[in-house]
């Protein structure tokens, strides 16, 4: 969530109380699908991974925002 935050300056510009909504397995992110999911899927992470490497990012049926399921850590290490 905060590196969403803070590499993705759009975030701010969403007039959602809460712009990132925070789920048991992810993240909902209050951002069209289709102009972000690219940008989001770039995000880098502390250890050097890129989101799209340890999540699936895929569109909501919820308002066109994006769902961020982050994967379990078993089925990262045989991907990565």
């Amino acid at each position: 969530m905060y590196e969403i935050e803070n590499q993705l300056p759009e975030i701010n510009d969403v007039v959602s109380p809460s712009p990132i909504s925070i789920q048991i397995d992810g993240l909902r992110v209050k951002l069209p699908y289709e102009e972000y999911s690219s940008v989001i899927s770039e995000i880098e992470l502390d250890e050097g991974y890129r989101l799209r490497e340890i999540a699936t990012i895929k569109p909501s049926l919820f308002r066109q925002s994006i769902l961020i399921k982050v994967r379990p850590r078993s089925e990262i290490a045989h991907t990565v």
